[in-house]
């Protein structure tokens, strides 16, 4: 036993009699030295785990995304009073913290499911982007550059390839920009689950960016890849001076001595300060000056919204996915209803069973952009007089209808040309709450407008979204696709999920089918090769057919895949690099009845970071 899971255990002493001096302290100047240290030396080496580790505690736990010291922020909280509301936050603001607003962000937006214990009830939050009710024409909003990914799909002036310097002409990169609504529904959830006190939650992320977090060969890269989009405006440039390093080399500290400024005047005044206060006046004219449509309005009426999730039987649980405005669900329950109806959730795993993998991807594919399906595939269902309505989508009678045919539409995973960067992360605390939560910019490493209001880089998540921006009434909400999920069985929770990453979707239904059909540990579960979306393929072909698959190199022997052809399915091997890249990450927390206990995992080459008491 050693690095970050012997120091959580080592610390459990000091911390409780921490508590008794300053129970809401939560600076990490405060924590145990062993555990700050090895979260702190975690982080250094890079955003994955570099060894295999199942964590496994009585009183809660925490899988979190690409963090070691958030996993430690919400690790602390727990331990110093705090419930799965509280962990959360404090973790998803360290998260955006130690990764420079980098891939997550304080104006983006995140969605959650939350079980609260007292009532039994699951709960839903959509924090996801509005537009701008003056932008009354956005299919001429400028295509945001996303670098290297989806290159062949992009047209317009920022878009094309990995650019090393960002072209005078471009104009009006403001219009690229959204509401994000990740303050208000980090603040919403927290006000109406958690017991500690709002403000006491910032002080490991005010903490890190008043100090600086060591950049890692990941985060170190960022800067090398994306900082000349920063560069374009003069609070871009600022952000970069201020961080106090030169070469933004590994081992080298950044801070965010701005970020912190408005951190703390959130802690101490609310989400307001972002929507009706000082920091949305500036946002306002800066994003203007860019070119941009907002006006205040936009800011201060923003609401997240609740909303009942949706449900459905599921291997003798019932799994809750959000609801409301969100796409979520429709990526949850129609996928386990068809596996429920072809027997997959019987079957052998997907890794081991070529029958299983065509049978999972067929199911992928079928569903593929639900609730808006493929063209060919309403086709196919409409030829059959199946309903595929998103009313119908929710329903069994539809799985029973379908489940005969996916041989003979044979469709394969198919990705929706969108770079979900993001951080998910799932708390549960001793008394049975269990929050799951995703958060993101919705793009690429800081977008490419280099805009920066009060130290929080904007991300131009309109800029690839334009056709779905021009389907709603201006200043409209966007559908949230991100997707969390929670298991109940017999009315406890026993599985949570939240996931990330252009695979996201396929990686959690692996994820569902396997541990709750298939009854498979959580450690192998995470260690098994990805099962990735056709957004990987991309590159390669720049529209995959329905029967194109990717999997990583050397996944799997020669006669698997010869199965896998031998059933229609049309095999693409990338590298394991790239897959490593593509792959979804789901945060994941299960229960184990025999032990009475909570389980995370962590896996070298997965973003994830575990940690439980």
């Amino acid at each position: 036993m050693n690095g970050f899971k012997k120091s959580v255990i080592a610390g459990a002493a000091a911390i409780g009699a921490a508590s008794s001096v300053g129970a809401t302290d939560l600076s990490p100047a405060k924590w145990p030295i062993e555990i700050r240290e090895a979260a702190e030396k975690a982080e250094s080496q890079g955003m994955t785990a570099t060894q295999s580790r199942v964590h496994v505690g009585t009183n809660g736990a925490i899988s979190g995304t690409a963090s070691a010291i958030s996993v430690a922020a919400g690790l602390m909280t727990l331990q110093n009073g705090g419930n799965a509301a509280d962990a959360a936050t404090a973790i998803a603001m360290t998260g955006i913290t130690t990764q420079m607003g980098s891939v997550v962000s304080y104006a983006g937006i995140m969605s959650m499911v939350y079980y609260e214990a007292a009532t039994g009830k699951v709960h839903a939050l959509d924090g996801g982007y509005n537009g701008y009710r003056e932008e009354t024409d956005p299919l001429t909003i400028p295509v945001a550059d996303l670098g290297m990914l989806q290159a062949a799909a992009r047209t317009g002036t920022a878009g094309g390839g990995n650019v090393a310097e960002v072209p005078e002409t471009q104009t009006d990169l403001g219009r690229e920009t959204l509401v994000g609504g990740y303050m208000a529904g980090m603040e919403a959830m927290q006000k109406r689950f958690g017991k500690l006190k709002w403000a006491d939650l910032f002080a490991p992320a005010i903490h890190y960016a008043e100090n600086g977090v060591t950049l890692s060969p990941s985060t170190s890269g960022f800067f090398a890849w994306r900082k000349t989009f920063l560069e374009r405006t003069p609070e871009g440039k600022a952000f970069l001076a201020a961080g106090g390093t030169a070469d933004f080399k590994p081992g080298e500290t950044f801070a965010q001595p701005e970020a912190a400024k408005t951190l703390r005047a959130v802690a101490a005044q609310g989400a307001a300060y972002m929507y009706t206060g000082p920091w949305a006046d500036e946002y306002v004219r800066i994003v203007r000056r860019e070119g941009g449509k907002v006006v205040k309005a936009d800011l201060a009426e923003y609401r997240p919204t609740w909303a009942e999730p949706l449900s459905t039987s599921f291997a003798g649980t019932t799994v809750y996915s959000p609801g409301g405005e969100s796409d979520a669900g429709y990526n949850v329950i129609p996928l386990l209803n068809l596996a429920e109806a072809s027997g997959l959730d019987k079957a052998a795993p997907f890794w081991r069973d070529p029958q299983s993998f065509i049978g999972v991807s067929r199911i992928t594919g079928t569903l593929e952009n639900a609730p808006h399906l493929r063209e060919d595939v309403r086709a196919a269902l409409t030829a059959k007089g199946i309903d595929h309505s998103p009313a119908s989508l929710l329903t069994k009678d539809f799985a029973r209808q379908v489940a005969p045919l996916l041989p003979t539409i044979g469709v394969a995973p198919q990705g929706d040309a969108q770079s979900r960067h993001s951080n998910s992360l799932v708390v549960v605390d001793k008394e049975g709450n269990v929050a799951a939560i995703t958060h993101t910019i919705n793009s690429v490493v800081w977008g490419s407008t280099g805009i920066v209001v009060g130290g929080i880089p904007i991300p131009d998540s309109g800029g690839f979204q334009q056709q779905a921006l021009a389907k709603l009434k201006p200043g409209g909400r966007l559908p949230n696709p991100m997707v969390q999920a929670i298991a109940l069985k017999d009315g406890e929770p026993v599985l949570a999920t939240a996931g990330i990453g252009s695979g996201l979707i396929p990686e959690n239904f692996k994820i569902l089918l396997s541990m709750l059909g298939q009854k498979l540990p959580l450690a192998e579960v995470q260690a098994a090769p990805p099962l990735l979306s056709g957004f990987a393929l991309r590159q390669q072909i720049p529209e995959p057919a329905i029967n194109d698959v990717a999997v990583p190199a050397g996944a799997y022997d020669e006669a698997f895949l010869a199965q896998l052809k031998a059933g229609g399915l049309a095999v693409h091997e990338i590298s394991q690099v790239m897959a490593g890249g593509l792959r979804g990450t789901v945060a994941t927390i299960t229960f184990d009845p025999n032990g009475k206990s909570w389980q995370s995992t962590e896996t070298p080459g997965v973003l994830l970071f575990g940690a439980t008491y």
